[in-house]
């Protein structure tokens, strides 16, 4: 969002000498003191070619009053190909997403919290004037997205990786051109913005941009495009009623009306792996379409909870090698559960750790995908089990719970082009 000076309305080559030597330091200075919070790297890809047209600035004139300061203020960081051109804009850091719509500077932006927090309160980044309809995330009224933040409900919101596409930089809302403008808040929306580079601490200078201050929150500050170009990752996510799916089954107790056998289970929250005397599966599959042909990694996150004995089951990792959806067929008394007697033929690939509760568990499944989209194996997804029904549990969320961070993932790597 540039702030009405002369820099905002001239061409990126015909900017005053002392802006382009200090859009040149921007990239030559080194980091300068710590911080608590370095977690967030540029916004785009290096490759795009975006500059900095305008920084974080207290003592110029511009519609934004900053009572702190006692003088108006850019509260953000704007950035422009010199052609004017459009570019990606990727998350900065991992966390959960959501397009809006400001009536007023923003036009349409996008609003990520992370999981970084300062004094209890969360970091969220917000970029805004984004190109109408670019968004890869879900959209909610402004007045929801507060709403949102004030009740601690995020099941709206989708989940994003740092440096995974969010939208296009546009010209919506009020600015000069194609352009991105991004800001760092910390506890909500448009509350508490912070300076990415903490150069309130060295204002005195009367350099622009300045020097760091102790409290930035990039990975390197000033942020060095070399080392900050982020690594392309594909997220996708099972949720109620989408292509793919998840549930656990059982050996015994059927879980259903009544009680009793023959095995079964439940279609909720959780994703059930161990036993004790009997046997616990967890199975997932994701859909692959639209994913990348051939992955350097890939991999499945899932969020343990909780385990029912305190003592943590290792897990075997199978293939399904036969399709399986309760929801269609089944030899039992509904089409609720995956019933055990319906449950696939697998094929053993190999033994996995004991997970942590509280951490998400990864798993290694590249060459698996890589096998299915290249179509040596059909794509039937996965099956967790217990190596015995001794009392030892591990129980994760699954695509059922209402939070979208704490489902299961699958994050996809390509091979670099």
């Amino acid at each position: 969002m540039c702030i009405q000076t002369a820099r905002c309305h001239i061409g990126i080559g015909q900017l005053p000498l002392r802006v382009l030597a200090s859009i040149l330091l921007l990239s030559l200075l080194s980091a300068v003191g710590s911080a608590a919070e370095q977690f967030l790297t540029l916004p785009f890809r290096d490759s795009a070619g975006v500059e900095i047209t305008e920084g974080w600035v207290y003592d110029e004139p511009g519609p934004f009053w900053c009572e702190e300061f006692g003088d108006r203020c850019h509260k953000g960081v704007d950035y422009a190909r010199p052609n004017g051109e459009a570019f990606e804009i990727l998350a900065a850091a991992d966390g959960i997403a959501v397009a809006s719509r400001s009536p007023g500077g923003y036009g349409y932006f996008i609003f990520v919290r992370h999981e970084f927090a300062s004094d209890g309160l969360h970091y969220f980044t917000l970029s805004a004037h984004v190109e109408r309809g670019s968004w890869v995330t879900p959209f909610r009224a402004l007045a929801g997205v507060k709403a949102d933040i004030e009740a601690g409900d995020f099941s709206a919101w989708m989940p994003v990786l740092r440096g995974q596409k969010l939208a296009t930089a546009g010209q919506t809302g009020i600015g000069v051109g194609v352009h991105l403008h991004f800001e760092v808040d910390r506890g909500g929306y448009a509350l508490n913005k912070t300076d990415p580079y903490d150069i309130e601490d060295t204002l005195a200078s009367g350099r622009y941009p300045a020097d760091c201050g102790s409290r930035y929150v990039w990975t390197e500050c000033p942020p060095i495009h070399a080392s900050t170009e982020p690594r392309v990752r594909y997220l996708r996510q099972n949720a109620p009623g989408e292509v793919g799916k998840d549930i656990w089954t059982t050996s015994v107790f059927c879980y259903c009306d009544g009680g009793g056998g023959p095995g079964g289970g439940l279609d909720n929250e959780a994703l059930v792996v161990g036993g004790w005397g009997d046997l616990y599966w967890a199975l997932l599959q994701f859909d692959l379409r639209g994913l990348p042909s051939v992955a350097a990694e890939a991999y499945v996150e899932l969020q343990m909870y909780q385990t029912r004995s305190g003592v943590v089951t290792p897990i075997t990792l199978r293939r399904a090698i036969e399709d399986w959806d309760w929801r269609l067929a089944g030899s039992g008394s509904d089409l609720e559960r995956l019933w055990w007697a319906d449950r696939p033929d697998t094929e053993f690939i190999r033994d996995l750790p004991q997970p942590v509760v509280g951490e998400r568990y990864r798993i290694d499944i590249t060459d698996l995908y890589n096998a299915w989209k290249a179509g040596t194996y059909e794509n039937y997804g996965i099956v967790l089990n217990p190596p015995d029904g001794s009392n030892r549990w591990a129980e994760f969320y699954s695509s059922g719970h209402s939070e979208p961070q704490l489902r299961p993932r699958l994050v996809v790597i390509p091979v670099a082009q």
